[in-house]
């Protein structure tokens, strides 16, 4: 009770300062720590996974950071089962 009631016997306009003052410090710690979180500055290269089955491109990609999701299923004569045949981001992109 007794903070509520340091809180209550200041102004209104001294409560709004502070309160003011901690989304102030609040934003700056958060846009500090973004290069932190996000890891700007580190790049990997994409590789080339056509041709590749699904579990050894999955595996492989995977182990490098990426999410991997198979978007579309599509049948080619000329290839075995369960082959990559497109990526995206291409390969060599970082």
């Amino acid at each position: 009770m007794k903070m509520f009631d340091n809180i209550t016997k200041r102004s209104f306009g001294f409560n709004l300062l502070v309160i003011g003052g901690l989304i102030i410090v609040m934003g700056v710690i958060f846009f500090l720590s973004l290069g932190f979180l996000t890891r700007h500055g580190s790049e990997v290269t994409v590789p080339d996974v056509r041709g590749k089955s699904i579990e050894d491109a999955t595996s492989t990609l995977e182990a490098l950071g990426f999410d991997v999701e198979v978007r579309d299923s599509i049948y080619i004569d000329t290839m075995r089962a369960l082959l990559v045949y497109e990526q995206t981001p291409s390969a060599g992109m970082s």
